[in-house]
């Protein structure tokens, strides 16, 4: 019951350091103050943390406003020292005390950026001048010395692994097999001869690797020069035996 007293007490009556310390820590389950130009600057942060803390920077700051001073003097006022306070809370848990380098890139690159183009648009109003507060010197526990910056990973990321080269650990006749007609047992995998020939084939002569692979799986070609050397030297014979008689009838 005093809580409550005390709650009641702070937002209505007495806008003291309490008051503002309840008023940006609370959870808000509304951002009615952040529109545009705001709200598209907003969208743009892919890091789904940053643009949480970022939507709860619009909304205090906008909330906020006429709680501040004109000349932006954080020093005596309640609500603009609260508000950097809490902002520095914010980027020591996001940055670890600024120890991760790239967390703190991207909170430089978001949230101070933001706080920047409020200022500008307020210029001629109230409002609240960025002052760092915590120190960069925290220091952890022991047991967190090997801690390991965590890098934020989008949802829909896919992380493909490396391509392996297939063509150094497929068997040469089972890639035959797919694409040549099949091998008889006697398909063999000579590293000196087959492999390094199918380590620099392609589809296109594959039939001539298969054929030193697998010699029986292509018919022939021995009957066919037979013939033809047959015919070959039946022909030269014949002409021989008429320029002979050619010859002979010229003589006599």
């Amino acid at each position: 019951m005093v809580e409550l007293e005390c709650e009641i007490y702070y937002r209505t009556k007495q806008k003291n350091h309490e008051y503002f310390y309840y008023e940006f820590s609370d959870v808000k389950s509304v951002f009615s103050n952040v529109t545009e130009p705001y709200l598209e600057k907003v969208k743009n942060i892919e890091d789904p943390i940053l643009q949480h803390i970022s939507l709860y920077l619009v909304h205090n700051y906008n909330n906020y406003k006429p709680d501040f001073s004109d000349t932006g003097d954080y020093s005596k006022n309640e609500a603009c020292k609260n508000l950097n306070r809490w902002i520095d809370k914010e980027k020591s848990i996001y940055t670890r005390a600024t120890k991760c380098s790239k967390n703190k890139d991207a909170w430089n690159k978001h949230i101070e950026s933001l706080w920047e183009k409020l200022q500008i648009n307020n210029n001629n109003g109230k409002k609240c001048n960025r002052y760092e507060h915590f120190s960069n010197t925290t220091t952890f526990p022991d047991e967190l010395k090997e801690y390991t910056c965590y890098q934020h990973v989008p949802e829909n990321y896919t992380c493909t692994a490396p391509q392996v080269n297939s063509s150094t650990t497929e068997n040469p006749c089972s890639n035959c097999i797919t694409t040549c007609p099949p091998c008889k047992n006697n398909c063999t995998n000579s590293e000196s001869t087959i492999q390094s020939s199918y380590l620099t084939s392609t589809p296109d002569n594959c039939a001539t690797i298969c054929t030193q692979m697998c010699p029986d799986g292509f018919p022939s070609l021995i009957p066919t020069v037979s013939i033809s050397v047959c015919f070959t030297l039946l022909g030269v014979f014949i002409l021989q035996f008429f320029l002979y008689k050619v010859i002979k009838n010229v003589l006599l």
